[in-house]
């Protein structure tokens, strides 16, 4: 991480590891959406906006990370701001991506207990120790570990903060389902459902914790 701090050597490896929590994101947006809706048709004007909202984001995002990548090749912003741009960016398609979560646990969700066992779902990114090594992360992880961040991961607690959030959603929609159906059927031996319940209740999207 030096090459990049420094800009020698071999510095554009290092900022494209830096980038690629993002770029595994992006393309995993539209299997994460495939994911949270068996049937689009059956999506609410809601979700739809939500979905439409993640989409363009990302659309933004890729557009801005090569505007970054632009601008450090040609001297005119610092690696330091070029990472923290990294860090807005991935804030802001975090709070996309958990806009989407949110409606799905409120059609899930039968009771505020559930979704806040929904929310409580650990879930595990099958790249994180790749994702550790950035410079990015490791900044991230001090934050929480110093509490600069809520109990949602992000400054006060307003927004899901994850340093591959589109990616985060997609493992938590495989997850999740599970999880719900133990809560329910504690006999049973763990199966997982194949969609979400129809079911939902009132307030359930109205949680500041995503």
């Amino acid at each position: 991480m030096f090459n990049l701090l420094h800009r020698i050597g071999d510095w554009r490896s290092a900022w494209e590891r830096e980038q690629a929590p993002l770029r595994d994101s992006l393309e995993a947006v539209e299997g994460a959406l495939m994911r949270s809706e068996s049937d689009p048709s059956e999506r609410s004007p809601e979700e739809q906006e939500a979905v439409d909202a993640l989409r363009e984001q990302c659309d933004r995002t890729e557009a801005k990370m090569n505007r970054l990548t632009r601008q450090l090749e040609q001297d005119e912003i610092t690696p330091d701001t070029a990472l923290e741009g990294l860090d807005s960016l991935t804030a802001e398609l975090s709070e996309r991506a958990m806009a989407v979560r949110e409606l799905g646990i409120s059609r899930m969700a039968e009771s505020e207990g559930e979704a806040e066992l929904l929310r409580d779902t650990s879930v595990y990114v099958e790249d994180e120790e790749e994702y550790d090594r950035t410079l990015r992360a490791r900044r991230h992880q001090r934050l929480v570990a110093d509490g600069a961040y809520g109990s949602a991961g992000a400054p006060g607690g307003d927004v899901f903060w994850h340093i591959s959030p589109v990616l985060w959603l997609n493992t938590w929609q495989s997850e999740a389902p599970g999880e719900l159906e133990s809560h329910r059927n504690p006999s049973s031996s763990g199966g997982s459902t194949s969609g979400y319940s129809s079911a939902s209740f009132s307030g359930a999207g109205s949680s500041s914790r995503f």
